[in-house]
């Protein structure tokens, strides 16, 4: 019975649903939501919105599937700031005009600084996953 209950434990700890991923992956979807919000860059001039109130997380992933994964990022709906990001993060030919304006790679440096993090947060929301099945000791 001991090597049963072992592989069950297992089992239940490997084979996880669609919405318990989606526990883990928002737990770590959600600081890096926030890193990503503090690094986005705020423009000077007069605009219609805001790129940080843009930001969002998702439990799905960037097509839209509902896999366990959680997205974080800019809308690509009508009216979204997605393109206006990746200019920024990206650069164009005439951006940046300024070097003190220059902000590209801002995204990839908050994905950098936060992997710690995120992975810390997804961990965490596991073993609570793991504790709540009766399966941590």
């Amino acid at each position: 019975a001991g090597l049963e209950d072992f592989m069950k434990d297992l089992e239940g700890a490997v084979n996880l649903s669609t919405g318990e991923q989606e526990l883990i992956t928002g737990a770590g979807a959600s600081i890096y939501e926030e890193a990503l919000k503090q690094a986005t860059p705020e423009s000077d001039r007069k605009t219609k919105g805001d790129l940080k109130k843009d930001i969002h997380k998702k439990a799905e992933a960037i097509n839209g599937i509902k896999d366990g994964s959680t997205s974080v990022g800019w809308s690509d709906k009508k009216g979204g700031y997605d393109y206006i990001a990746r200019f920024m993060n990206d650069g164009t030919k005439n951006y940046p005009k300024n070097p003190e304006n220059d902000h590209r790679g801002f995204v990839t440096k908050t994905q950098q600084k936060t992997a710690p993090l995120v992975l810390e947060a997804e961990v965490k929301a596991y073993k609570e996953l793991l504790r709540k099945k009766g399966m941590s000791k």
